[in-house]
C-alpha cells in the first residue's frame, strides 16, 4: 500500500482558493504541511470559556467567506464596534483590493487570507450588517468568465455600490499576526486569552466531512490520533503512543526524521478553513465556527492542541480600545446615536497577603461598558453613568472621559462596572441613565434598559419605568 505523507517540507506560495471553509468544497490547501516543532508543557489554568462574550453564531452558507466571518467575530467583541458586522461587506473589500493588485498574475478564486483584511480595517474599516446584508448563496462561474466577472460573483455586490463612501465604517489599525510557524504558539494564544483577549482568528487546514461530523465534545475535540499514524522505525503507531514515545514528534515529523500517514485516504487535510478560538481548556482549544448553531455544540467546538500544532497557518487578534470611525457630517446632535454596548469580563483578583491571582474559574465578573456611535455628532467629554436595580436603587455610579483617552476621530472605549467578586452572581442593572456632556457644551441624558451579562448593543430609551418598558416590548 502507498503511504499517503502528510509531510512535504518546503513552502508553497500561497494561494487565493485557501481558506474558503465551506464544507462541501474541497480548496486547495498550501499550508497543512507546514507545522510547529515546539512542545510546550500542559497549561495548569482551569478552563477559560468567552462563549458569554460573543456576538451570536451564523452561517457563511456555501459561500468561501470563513475568514470574514472570524475576523467580525473578533471584531464584535471590542468595545466601541457594533455586535453585528457586514461580512458581506468586508469580504467583498479586501476581495477587491486583491483583484486591483493581482488580477494580471493568477486566476481569481473564493477564499482569503488574514492579512489581506488588516490594511482593510484601517482604511476603509467594517460596516454593520444592515449596510450590506449577507447572501449565503455560492458564486456560479462559467468557464467563459473573466476574474472581473468572478470577482462580482464572488462578493455579490455590484462593484458601483461597493465604491460608494460609507456613511460609517468602524476602524481599527491595533492587531497581532502571525503566520506559520508562529501561529502555531499555544502559549500566545492561550496568554492572549488569559489577558483577556476574547476571540481569536485562526487559520486550520482540515478535512470537511470529519470536521463536519464533529459534535462539540471537549472529551472528543478534533485530534489528529483520529486520522493519523506514525511510523517509527519498522513499527506503526497511533498519533498519541507516537507523543509517549517521542516529545518532539511534531518537530521530528517536519524534519523528516519522523514519518507520519493517514490512515484513510479520505481522511486526508485537504482544504482550508477559518474559525475563532474563545476559549481553552487543558489540551485543547474551544472554537467558534461559522456553519451555523446546527453545527458542534449550538456553533461551538474544540480542537486540541496536537492539531493546533500541525495543521494551524494564520492566526491574529486585535487589541483595544483603538476604534476609530469615518463619519458623514451632520449638524444636529441626535441622542439616540449613542448606543450602549455591554461585554462580560472576567478578572483575576489577589489571594490575600500573596501575590498569587485567583484562577478565572473563581474570578470576579464585571460587565465592560462602551459606547457605539452611529452618526456625526459633537463627542462625549464626560459620560456620568448610573446603575439602578429593578426596585430602583442605585447599584453603582461611576463615569468616563473618552475626551481625555483618545483623540478626537476615535470613538471606541472602555469602562468596567457592576463588578461582581462572587462568581455565582451575575452582574445585571434594570437601567443604566448615562448623562453626557459634550465637547461643544451641549448635555443630554440616554436611559438603556436591561444590561446583561453578555455581548449586546441598546438603544436609548425614554420610558421611565421597568412596566412601560415592558409594555413598549410587547407592541
Amino acid at each position: 500500500m502507498t503511504r499517503n505523507r502528510i509531510l512535504k517540507l518546503k513552502e508553497q506560495k500561497r494561494h487565493p482558493l485557501l481558506l474558503t471553509g465551506s464544507r462541501s468544497k474541497a480548496a486547495y490547501i498550501c499550508f497543512m504541511l507546514l507545522i510547529s516543532g515546539i512542545s510546550f508543557p500542559t497549561y495548569a489554568q482551569p478552563i477559560i470559556d468567552y462563549r458569554v462574550a460573543q456576538s451570536p453564531v451564523k452561517n457563511q452558507g456555501e459561500r468561501g467567506t470563513c475568514t470574514a466571518f472570524s475576523i467580525c467575530a473578533a471584531l464584535e467583541t471590542l468595545p466601541g464596534f457594533p455586535t453585528d458586522l457586514s461580512e458581506q461587506q468586508l469580504y467583498a473589500t479586501i476581495k477587491l483590493n486583491y483583484y486591483l493588485k493581482n488580477n494580471q498574475k493568477e486566476d481569481f478564486g473564493e477564499g482569503a487570507h488574514f492579512d489581506y483584511y488588516l490594511k482593510t480595517l484601517k482604511n476603509s474599516g467594517a460596516l454593520r450588517e444592515e449596510a450590506y446584508p449577507y447572501d449565503p448563496n455560492a458564486p456560479i462561474w462559467s468557464k467563459k468568465d473573466n476574474n472581473r466577472d468572478k470577482l462580482e460573483k464572488d462578493i455579490s455586490i455590484s462593484l458601483f455600490d461597493l465604491l460608494k463612501l460609507s456613511p460609517l465604517a468602524f476602524k481599527t489599525d491595533l492587531y497581532h499576526f502571525r503566520k506559520h510557524p508562529e501561529a502555531a504558539d499555544i502559549e500566545w494564544i492561550k496568554n492572549a486569552l488569559d489577558n483577556g483577549v476574547k476571540a481569536i482568528p485562526v487559520a486550520y487546514g482540515i478535512n470537511g466531512p470529519y470536521w463536519g461530523n464533529h459534535k462539540g465534545d471537549p472529551n472528543k475535540k478534533i485530534n489528529p490520533n483520529d486520522f493519523l499514524k506514525v511510523i517509527i522505525g519498522d513499527k506503526s503507531y497511533t498519533y498519541n503512543q507516537a507523543l509517549l514515545i517521542d516529545k518532539d514528534l511534531v518537530k521530528k515529523i517536519k524534519e523528516n526524521k519522523i514519518h507520519a500517514e493517514y490512515k484513510d485516504i479520505n481522511m486526508v487535510v485537504d482544504a482550508g478553513h477559518a474559525v475563532t478560538i474563545v476559549g481553552f481548556d487543558k489540551n485543547g482549544f474551544l472554537i467558534k465556527n461559522s456553519w451555523g448553531t446546527e453545527w458542534g455544540d449550538k456553533g461551538y467546538g474544540w480542537v486540541s492542541f496536537e492539531y493546533h500544532k500541525l495543521f494551524c497557518a494564520e492566526a491574529v487578534y486585535f487589541d483595544f480600545p483603538n476604534v476609530s470611525v469615518f463619519e458623514s457630517k451632520t449638524p444636529e446632535l441626535d441622542k439616540n446615536a449613542y448606543h450602549l454596548k455591554s461585554v462580560p469580563h472576567y478578572y483575576k483578583k489577589f489571594y490575600p497577603n500573596s501575590v498569587k491571582l485567583i484562577p478565572y474559574s473563581i474570578a470576579g465578573r464585571a460587565i465592560n461598558i462602551s459606547m457605539v456611535y452611529t452618526k456625526k455628532t459633537a463627542k462625549p467629554k464626560l459620560i456620568e453613568y448610573t446603575f439602578y436595580d429593578k426596585n430602583g436603587k442605585v447599584i453603582e455610579k461611576g463615569n468616563s472621559q473618552p475626551g481625555g483617552i483618545f483623540d478626537n476621530k476615535d470613538a471606541g472605549y472602555e469602562q468596567r462596572f457592576l463588578r461582581i467578586n462572587n462568581p455565582i452572581h451575575i452582574p445585571y442593572a434594570d437601567k443604566v441613565v448615562a448623562k453626557f456632556t459634550m465637547n461643544n457644551g451641549q448635555t443630554f441624558t440616554n436611559t438603556y434598559r436591561n444590561i446583561e451579562f453578555k455581548n449586546k448593543e441598546y438603544s436609548p430609551s425614554s420610558t421611565s419605568s421597568r412596566l412601560e418598558y415592558l409594555l413598549d416590548k410587547s407592541k
